[in-house]
């Protein structure tokens, strides 16, 4: 078995960043050094000397290869037009092919949404589904693990939003989405499986299926973050909210999901039904709902284009752009490491790293 090796620098130019640290892989296996919601060092952790006494160099040794590669969707393996780009569905393809399991791990429903995602890629098995709060077997469409929104919750957040005369408010009850009123110009469109209907009986007859809350307010934020405060305030610890935009109002979306799981937690469940320890996993993202996956995955790689919250959770930053970041990172671990971005610096490099004697 083929042992690899990761180099650490500090803050030389042009390798993979990660924040003001940078990462140079010449393989993957085995955990990466770091703090996370386990405990154990972050290689490259940031302390209060100056920038050049932070300079060093480290090395660690991993045995194997990853067996599974677990990929948020949007704008992730996604283009600018929504749609998987030809070189993410090249390098997954690659991947299921030299044995590597794939699973998706997204904020989208699985009916009408991630399991069409899952055809085009080829991928099957538990792909996790609502942010992490559903993992769904695919092509069966079975619920493996569900983890709907505590009991009152949604009455609570939709009675907190409902003040407000421009609150667009809907949620997910399994994968069956729910308007009170469609947004503005909804009426001629076709979009599967959505309805408007009577919320309070909804919340009356079903609560515990429902698994989301989301809440617009058509450009006002003070909507959005009057119904984030008073979930807080009345769930606390109980409740995570998501902000993203979406086609009913560009200003943004709040999603409201329980706090019992996360897109880490799907990770972990997914690999052990697929027989792979979570330290032989990669994860890739771009948002912050991506955090704890980032976070709970051997190796997690943040989009280029992500925030600065992403791209501290990662162990190192892909290169490229929104149609090949992913499938760039994939054949280079295939393919045993990263080393085709540094050859050049080896040659400058001094042997036992900067700021050595």
């Amino acid at each position: 078995m083929r042992a690899f090796q990761t180099r650490v620098y500090g803050s030389l130019p042009g390798l993979v960043k990660r924040g003001p640290w940078v990462v140079r892989l010449r393989g993957i296996g085995g955990r990466l050094p770091r703090e996370n919601n386990r405990g154990g060092p972050r290689v490259g952790k940031r302390d209060d000397r100056s920038l050049e006494d932070q300079l060093f160099y480290q090395e660690v040794s991993y045995q194997v290869r990853p067996r599974l590669f677990a990929l948020d969707i949007d704008h992730t393996l996604t283009g600018d037009d929504h749609r998987i780009t030809g070189p993410n569905v090249a390098a997954v393809a690659r991947a299921l092919e030299e044995g590597v399991k794939v699973t998706l791990i997204t904020g989208r429903r699985y009916s009408w949404s991630a399991a069409m995602f899952a055809d085009v890629l080829g991928v099957t098995g538990p792909l996790g589904c609502h942010y992490g709060r559903r993992v769904v077997d695919h092509p069966s469409g079975e619920v493996l693990v569900s983890h709907p929104l505590p009991e009152g919750a949604p009455r609570a957040l939709i009675d907190a939003a409902r003040p407000f005369d421009d609150a667009l408010i809907s949620l997910f009850l399994g994968d069956d989405l729910i308007f009170e009123q469609l947004p503005p110009g909804w009426e001629a469109t076709t979009l599967p499986q959505f309805s408007v209907g009577d919320l309070d009986a909804v919340c009356a007859d079903r609560d515990g299926e429902i698994i989301s809350v989301h809440v617009s307010g058509l450009e006002r934020t003070d909507v959005v973050k009057a119904v984030a405060q008073a979930g807080r305030r009345l769930f606390p610890g109980l409740l995570d909210f998501y902000y993203s935009p979406w086609a009913g109002d560009p200003g943004g979306l709040l999603t409201a999901v329980s706090s019992a799981a996360d897109k880490g937690t799907a990770l972990i469940d997914i690999a052990r039904r697929l027989g792979v320890d979570p330290s032989e996993t990669v994860a890739m993202g771009d948002s912050v709902a991506d955090v704890p996956m980032l976070r709970a995955a051997g190796l997690g790689v943040a989009m280029p284009w992500a925030a600065d919250e992403v791209r501290a959770a990662a162990d190192l930053v892909a290169e490229g752009g929104p149609e090949d970041a992913v499938a760039k990172t994939i054949h280079a671990l295939l393919e045993g490491g990263l080393e085709d971005r540094s050859k050049e610096r080896d040659q400058d490099a001094p042997e036992d790293g900067p700021g050595s004697p």
